[in-house]
């Protein structure tokens, strides 16, 4: 019985004492970043990790394959503290030795750089893929009109650095002590926006479908189809719908040109088969104003609409220029009166027509 204590303390202290070492040293077949740390402290380990800081040289390949060699020594690279090591050992769990030491540990670590930033800004600056001219812009994703509907244009990557990015990968590879570092391989660029899937890319592309909805059929003939509606919208950088009111304006003004007939000079075919013109106050004449508000709150409905064009002086008809076909023609050269009724004359009379005077006959 004694000597089985005997042993069982023996195994117990060599247990302790091993665990005790692995508390201050790293275990077999240990490596950090691909350097070699097996059975060494932490100040052996700091100075070992130290030189390799110091002599560190990374390839950069470029995205364009090209590649570029960058060395610690050019912009005064070195190993900050050992607070690194001193946590990765006290991670290490000292007291799972048994296990431990026959498996291998190969650790990823950042560890605490130091160096010169504006060394390393000017030899990053320097690589090929940096400059401007090398450099697309990625494009937002965007409605766009297709065939009488909205589609939505899917954003393209674009090959503008995001420096940002940039930066945290290179400083990732350098605490890692990386030898190589392949650009291609990692999310360095600026991205759009606004993808096919942004919510305000979708919302967009519906209330510009809900506007070309909108058409309208007007009773005098003329009609704002959905391809005329998409022709006066855009949308902004921020997703915002712009109605191109200037464009309406121009619309409803060949509109008033085509429907106007009161206030203006007309064409008048007489009994005797003669055109001639005349100015009258009666007739129609479009209210281009309200004309324009009008169509503007229409195309905001997404419902379609028939109506006739806003008026600011209206006839009872559109036919003959808004005189109509029944009506009294009065020849003044001639002194004849005509009655038309339907388009057609029902009747002529002579008739006596005095002479404007300047002065009164006084009796």
């Amino acid at each position: 019985m004694k000597r089985l204590l005997k042993i069982l303390f023996f195994i117990f202290f060599v247990y302790i004492g091993i665990a005790l070492f692995f508390f201050s040293h790293f275990y077999p077949n240990t490596t950090i970043n691909g350097r070699n740390i097996s059975l060494k402290d932490k100040e052996s380990s700091k100075r070992f990790l130290q030189k390799e800081t110091i002599n560190h040289t990374m390839i950069i390949i470029q995205p364009n394959g090209t590649s570029i060699k960058l060395s610690g020594d050019t912009y005064d690279l070195h190993l900050n503290t050992d607070e690194n090591i001193k946590n990765i050992l006290s991670s290490q769990h000292a007291f799972f030795w048994p296990i431990k030491i026959w498996g291998k540990h190969n650790l990823k670590k950042e560890l605490n750089v130091e160096y010169d930033n504006k060394e390393l800004s000017k030899k990053i600056s320097e690589l090929t893929f940096m400059k401007k001219k090398n450099q697309k812009s990625p494009v937002n994703a965007r409605p766009i009109y297709k065939n009488g509907t909205y589609v939505i244009r899917k954003s393209e990557k674009g090959s503008t650095i995001d420096t940002k990015k940039l930066s945290f990968v290179i400083l990732s590879a350098i605490r890692q002590l990386d030898a190589k570092l392949d650009l291609s391989k990692e999310d360095i660029y600026q991205t759009a926006k606004y993808t096919s899937s942004s919510p305000e890319v979708i919302n967009v592309t519906d209330k510009l479908n809900h506007y070309i909805s909108s058409t309208i059929n007007y009773t005098e003939g003329e009609k704002i189809d959905s391809d005329k509606i998409a022709s006066w919208l855009s949308v902004d950088n921020d997703m915002k719908i712009k109605i191109d009111t200037d464009q309406i304006t121009e619309y409803v003004k060949t509109l008033a040109e085509k429907y106007n007939t009161a206030e203006k000079e007309q064409n008048f075919q007489t009994v005797s088969g003669q055109i001639i013109q005349i100015y009258s106050n009666y007739g129609w004449k479009v209210d281009q104003k309200k004309e324009e508000q009008q169509i503007l709150s229409d195309i905001k409905t997404g419902i379609p609409q028939n109506r006739e064009l806003c008026y600011s002086i209206e006839s009872f008809t559109h036919e003959n220029n808004g005189l109509g076909n029944t009506y009294v023609e009065i020849d003044s050269y001639n002194n004849k009166l005509y009655y038309i009724k339907d388009g057609k004359l029902v009747f002529n009379i002579d008739c006596l027509m005095g002479q404007e005077m300047d002065e009164v006959l006084e009796l």
